[in-house]
């Protein structure tokens, strides 16, 4: 299958300026070479560098390239925002004073849903944005259940011990599914692995306690000092690391 082959075509939201700063142009790449030749007898490529004209440098133009996104796209995001945030407040409103080992239990035992009705009771009953609406709908309890390992997750993301390195466990996938994020929380003297695992356009959230895992506790808890020590390092010297780059 031949590679699609990207260029300055992708811009399909251009603005043209005059030296006072007027607005003269708007359009697709196409309608910009075409206005550019006729207007200032100036040829622009496909796949030239279209930085070198944002400011003027001496030419009677400058051109500001970008690239159009529909409001429909935008108004998803602003939904997609909105819910979750609305998400995380009744989550801790909810479940805010467990622990998670007894999130854990609970989401183990089913008795998790004991608290759906409750958690539903904090949903709104109406939305600014009709998309909004989508994220509060659990067609099954198996959905609000993966909810809350969702919420769970996010929770201790930013204090969570991001693992570095994560241990060969020879596990095979019949599909194409990856780890994207690992990382590990200590609470109560236990230690606990959250993993987040895409592919096939879904997401799933995996969290046990490492005496739980398919790994031995002793391999987890190495992994995890490496882990520190190595995200120390990677604090310590992100500066010269960055100018590196």
């Amino acid at each position: 299958m031949p590679l699609m082959k990207l260029d300055n075509n992708i811009y399909d939201n251009n603005t043209v300026f005059d030296t006072n700063e007027k607005e003269i142009f708007n359009g697709n790449f196409k309608e910009l070479k075409e206005f550019m030749l006729n207007t200032f007898n100036f040829k622009l490529t496909d796949n030239e560098d279209m930085e070198v004209y944002e400011n003027f440098n001496g030419r009677d133009f400058k051109i500001q390239m970008g690239i159009h996104i529909d409001q429909e796209f935008l108004n998803q995001l602003e939904a997609t925002a909105r819910a979750e945030e609305k998400l995380e407040e009744i989550y801790n409103k909810v479940f805010g004073n467990f622990t998670i080992k007894e999130m854990l239990e609970m989401i183990k035992s089913k008795e998790i849903l004991n608290y759906m009705n409750q958690y539903m009771n904090e949903v709104p009953t109406s939305f600014e944005n009709p998309h909004e609406a989508n994220y509060f709908i659990f067609e099954t309890v198996d959905d609000f259940i993966e909810e809350m390992f969702a919420q769970l997750y996010y929770k201790y993301k930013e204090t969570g011990i991001m693992i570095s390195f994560c241990p060969d466990t020879n596990i095979n996938f019949d599909e194409f599914m990856f780890t994207t994020d690992l990382f590990a929380i200590q609470e109560d003297n236990e230690d606990y692995i959250f993993e987040r695992i895409s592919g096939q356009g879904e997401t799933f959230y995996h969290i046990y306690n490492i005496k739980d895992g398919k790994l031995s506790a002793n391999t987890w808890r190495e992994t995890i000092e490496y882990s520190k020590a190595f995200n120390a390092l990677n604090e310590k010297y992100k500066e010269r690391i960055n100018e590196t780059n």
